[in-house]
């Protein structure tokens, strides 16, 4: 059961996404990535450290020794070899790799406010690569189905955006299909093989079929990555409404619902509550990050939230 979303741009589908609309979420971003310049530079540097890790360094040239060269960078064996002192010079690390993965299984087309948890989902995935993008990280991902997955190796600009973003509408246009839907730990094992160490991953997903073995496989990840899982949710997952009897329709078809049970309510309550410790657990620590995103939030302000847990200084503003 969902309701029209309506949305300040335009009347947007609650059941479906466009490329077009991937694309106008460029906006969005673009208005985030403006408040965060300002926030950086009115605020003072603390004493906390960030939780995320910010670019590295990579290796731009080798030199004769200047004065006013870090003595700490010199190559002593170039040097010994040479009989002249030479320097090591690197530069801010650009272009990072950032992974998108979105979860457009069965599961995630239900909601009963403004959208399915799928709609929801995609439009945030928009507003994080192009956000990626706008930081001049390279972006690609992965888009997976009951049916299929698409994987998108990471390129520059809007290359690798418009492939991610025709994925998703691909993902939309074919339907919901219940035939074999992907299990998470074969997910994260692709996901390993196509993501190089240093990558940035958003995980959008509602983490349905977590179990032991995905966190295993997540944990193999996290090691050589930073890992941001984004929990997708609807209002009626975490806890049902008030007593009753209720008849719902998801893309899979009609169901009735009987909420008057007192027991049931509190164990069905205890079980989502239950999923979500064992989600934090396994990714909110670190540079890792984890946080749920219900479909009747108001997701602009829910994704600036989100990016603001990432370094305040990237690319050029590190100098």
């Amino acid at each position: 059961m969902t309701s029209q979303h309506h949305s300040p741009a335009n009347k947007a589908s609650p059941v479906t996404v466009s490329v077009d609309e991937l694309l106008a979420c460029r906006q969005l971003a673009a208005s985030m990535r403006v408040a965060r310049k300002r926030k950086v530079s009115t605020e003072r540097i603390g004493e906390m450290q960030s939780r995320t890790l910010g670019r590295g360094l990579d290796f731009s040239q080798l030199r004769v020794y200047q004065n006013g060269d870090d003595i700490r960078q010199i190559d002593w064996n170039v040097t010994a070899r040479t009989g002249k002192p030479h320097t090591k010079l690197f530069s801010l690390e650009r272009e990072k790799p950032c992974f998108v993965v979105l979860d457009l299984r069965p599961g995630m087309f239900f909601g009963t406010r403004r959208a399915f948890k799928s709609v929801i989902a995609a439009r945030l995935a928009a507003i994080l690569a192009w956000s990626a993008v706008l930081a001049n990280d390279r972006v690609g991902g992965l888009v997976f189905s009951a049916s299929k997955h698409v994987e998108i190796k990471p390129e520059t600009g809007r290359r690798g955006l418009m492939k991610l973003f025709r994925a998703i509408s691909d993902a939309f246009d074919g339907g919901v299909t219940t035939d074999n839907p992907a299990a998470l730990p074969e997910v994260v094992t692709r996901l390993s093989r196509l993501a190089h160490t240093g990558s940035t991953i958003w995980f959008l997903s509602d983490f349905d079929g977590f179990e032991d073995k995905t966190k295993s496989r997540f944990a193999g990840l996290m090691r050589h990555n930073e890992v941001n899982a984004i929990q997708i949710a609807d209002v009626m997952e975490s806890e049902l409404p008030p007593p009753g009897e209720y008849r719902l329709q998801s893309a899979n078809g009609g169901l009735r619902m009987d909420t008057r049970g007192r027991s049931m309510r509190a164990v069905y309550r205890s079980q989502f509550l239950g999923q979500q410790q064992t989600l934090r657990q396994c990714f909110d620590h670190g540079r890792h990050y984890f946080t749920c995103v219900y479909t009747d939030d108001a997701l602009g302000e829910k994704a600036t939230a989100i990016l603001h847990h990432l370094p305040q200084i990237r690319g050029e503003e590190y100098l």
